[in-house]
């Protein structure tokens, strides 16, 4: 498990690595500041997080993106039936023509 924080160290979510080898995002419901007094109790709201994610810090405001891995992508491709990766491909290959 990784820490997924912001610039300023606030803490946003946590970073778990699947058995199929996939880092899964798991967003908190509040950002913690681990440097206060009494830190907040943690709560997840979100996860895993699948696909690009934007994640505003409430404590400073700042935006962290969330963006899918290429692993991801595969374990998620590969878990579809051969129609709908067929269809998947095709729409990949026409907007690659324009």
């Amino acid at each position: 498990m990784k820490r997924w924080q912001c610039k300023h160290g606030h803490l946003l979510g946590v970073i778990v690595e699947s058995g199929a080898g996939v880092s899964q995002l798991f967003v908190l419901r509040h950002a913690v500041d681990g440097e206060a007094e009494a830190p907040a109790e943690v709560d997840v709201m979100l996860g895993p997080v699948v696909g690009n994610m934007q994640v505003r810090c409430e404590l400073c405001g700042e935006m962290k993106p969330w963006r899918v891995s290429v692993n991801a992508l595969i374990y998620l491709v590969e878990s579809l039936d051969t129609g709908l990766v067929y269809q998947f491909w095709n729409r990949l290959l026409e907007r690659a023509k324009k």
